[in-house]
């Protein structure tokens, strides 16, 4: 997934984790964080915690107020994270997601339902720029 909006790479003034990683590790956080909240809207009705914690490996790259992030979660927890300057005129995030397939057994994603739903998707946020890459081909 791909917004053309960036999530906050400060601290937040509670806790001594960036409010990218509260996003992604705190359940409905994204529901109350977010600067543009139809960004992402169809995930964090579920949370991306909760995408996260299911995950088997989420990457999360975020370019805000001239920083870039790259943290990387396994089973919803950090591993790596790297907050450095980077000078943009364009705000972005950019999320990738890895279903942890123990716990989506028999689950099978198919190339023409993926894509079909990224075009209902596009037809909601017209301002969202995602890409799909299909890696079966």
């Amino acid at each position: 997934m791909e917004y053309n909006t960036g999530i906050s790479l400060k601290n937040s003034k509670n806790e001594d984790i960036t409010y990218a990683e509260i996003i992604m590790t705190k359940i409905m956080a994204c529901s109350n964080l977010k600067k543009h909240l139809a960004v992402g809207e169809e995930f964090c009705n579920l949370g991306l915690a909760t995408i996260n914690f299911a995950s088997e490996y989420c990457e999360l790259t975020t370019v805000s107020e001239n920083k870039k992030g790259i943290f990387q979660f396994k089973k919803g927890e950090l591993k790596t994270k790297k907050i450095e300057l980077f000078e943009s005129e364009t705000t972005w995030t950019k999320i990738h997601i890895k279903p942890d397939p123990s716990l989506f057994e028999g689950l099978y994603f198919t190339s023409d339902g993926i894509h079909s739903k990224a075009e209902e998707i596009k037809t909601k946020m017209d301002k969202l720029d995602f890409s799909i890459e299909d890696i079966t081909k």
